[in-house]
């Protein structure tokens, strides 16, 4: 009899869809768990946006069963998101919150293992949803395949808590202890039960190293790039300003105070915006009042924004990978980056520049030499758009067959 893997994710989102995806092309997914699955071709009379919250949540593409394990935590989920009803989302403890769907899942997962086990040689899922169907997994002698898609706990702390010692005021932008201690418990509990590791970056592989114990094989394996065309776009002319964008979250974790001091030493020479909402909107507008803030879009706007802009300078101090990474390279944009990212992964000196994490002096220094020295951002921006498309999404796909069927 055929032996099958079964994929388990809450939200379904790109790079979990991407993983059923890849396996049911290959005839090797048995079925994939998420909370809440529509065929959002039934729902096309509804209003806009809530047509393109259904879509999110369509897996119809991928050619095997689709199970929703916890419709109804999910779908109260996102009421409560959309009417700000916070008690049914607070972290942790809401009846709807995060956690609390990712922990149905995985318990309607691994009772579904049980019924399924003759068939199912491994099981696949991911950070804070995996632990109750490990625990089934390793009873039944099946592989358990865990995928952390962002850096481990322990160096997550180490590196807010420093941030405390130089920078405060930014610092209080980034919580990084607000997990309990039973959740980071589980998180190494999980990893702890794990065959094989998947991450997205050396970054996230490097922090592995604060695990206090030893573990399973961990395999680097880094998400594909928009489907993208070589784009006749316009290019920085010395003429003009360099338009500069960041987009993400408007906290420290991401290296916020490096980039706006930075850009505040230019003396108006890029023109800079933002896209993205956090707690650290103020402190930043209060240092560039005259940059553009953009709050947050779709991620379709998100491009078109890209292609308008010539340099994405993303400093960030933590990061699984960073999307915004591979979707400006796909855009022809210049990637300023630190090595805390997946820039390292995913371009090389001619399709991206790396820069030292805390470093406001290097991200400024790169970018007056872009200023000085026009035709490198064309050339890097040509060559990151090239490289984008040799490396899309079912490239990810394959590797990732590759690596958990070894």
């Amino acid at each position: 009899m055929n032996k099958y893997i079964l994929v388990v994710h809450p939200t379904g989102n790109q790079n979990s869809k991407s993983v059923a995806h890849g396996l049911a092309e290959e005839n090797l997914l048995y079925a994939f768990i998420t909370a809440l699955h529509f065929n959002s071709n039934k729902w096309n009379w509804l209003p806009g946006k809530l047509v393109t919250e259904i879509k999110r949540r369509d897996f119809s593409e991928i050619k095997s069963p689709i199970i929703s394990g916890s419709p109804f935590r999910e779908g109260l989920r996102l009421l409560g998101s959309k009417l700000k009803l916070k008690f049914l989302t607070q972290h942790e403890v809401g009846f709807a919150s995060v956690d609390k769907i990712y922990h149905a899942t995985d318990c309607f997962a691994s009772k579904y293992l049980k019924k399924h086990a003759a068939e199912i040689s491994a099981v696949y899922c991911y950070e804070d949803g995996a632990l109750e169907t490990f625990k089934v997994a390793k009873k039944l002698n099946i592989k358990c395949i865990y995928e952390l898609p962002i850096g481990y706990w322990r160096s997550h702390h180490r590196l807010n808590q420093e941030e405390y010692a130089l920078q405060p005021e930014w610092a209080n932008s980034w919580n990084a202890i607000q997990d309990s201690e039973i959740k980071l418990a589980r998180k190494d509990e999980e990893l702890a039960l794990a065959d094989q590791i998947i991450v997205a970056s050396s970054f996230t592989k490097k922090t592995l190293e604060d695990y206090p114990k030893a573990l399973a094989p961990i395999i680097v394996v880094p998400y594909g790039c928009p489907n993208n065309e070589i784009l006749d776009r316009n290019w920085f002319q010395a003429k003009g300003k360099l338009k500069v964008l960041y987009v993400g979250g408007l906290s420290q974790r991401k290296g916020l105070s490096y980039l706006v001091d930075a850009i505040d030493t230019l003396d108006n020479k890029v023109e800079f915006s933002f896209i993205g909402s956090g707690t650290a909107v103020e402190l930043v507008q209060g240092i560039l009042p005259r940059a553009s803030y953009l709050g947050t879009m779709p991620h379709s706007q998100v491009l078109e924004v890209m292609r308008m802009h010539d340099i994405l300078v993303f400093p960030s101090l933590f990061e699984g990978f960073g999307m915004v990474i591979t979707e400006a390279m796909s855009q022809g944009m210049v990637v300023i980056a630190t090595n805390h990212t997946a820039l390292p992964d995913t371009a090389d000196e001619n399709t991206g520049i790396l820069v030292p994490i805390r470093d406001s002096s290097a991200i400024a220094d790169v970018l007056i030499d872009l200023i000085d020295n026009p035709e490198k951002v064309k050339k890097i921006g040509q060559a990151a758009m090239m490289l984008a498309q040799s490396y899309q999404w079912h490239d990810y796909e394959s590797k990732i067959v590759k690596a958990v069927t070894k």
